[in-house]
């Protein structure tokens, strides 16, 4: 992979990243980091180390034909998102190459 896509992969994982902090209450809290426990001098881990940790809201299965409201919010969510404060420079060239 040529080092200009890779820039684009982490500018958009960047971007996601930063919709989720801002629009996620649930995406990162102060238990899933590890933290400095200075009476003991150790680390106490946080819970992205546990193997099956949920961090994230799990996907239903099943098929579903229609999508449900709340999806629907979270859909138009990202839109205003991703063509709004989220939006990057080289987005609209890229739907227009056909790339996108």
């Amino acid at each position: 992979m040529d080092v200009e896509s890779i820039n684009y992969i982490v500018a958009a994982a960047c971007t996601l990243h930063n919709f989720l902090l801002s629009h996620s209450p649930r995406y990162l809290t102060t238990s899933n980091f590890d933290r400095i426990n200075k009476k003991f001098f150790e680390i106490d881990e946080g819970e992205w180390r546990i193997e099956n940790a949920v961090v994230l809201t799990p996907l239903q299965t099943g098929n579903l034909k229609n999508a449900t409201a709340e999806a629907k919010l979270q859909r138009d969510s990202y839109c205003d998102f991703f063509n709004g404060v989220g939006k990057v420079e080289w987005q609209e060239s890229m739907v227009a190459k056909g790339k996108a």
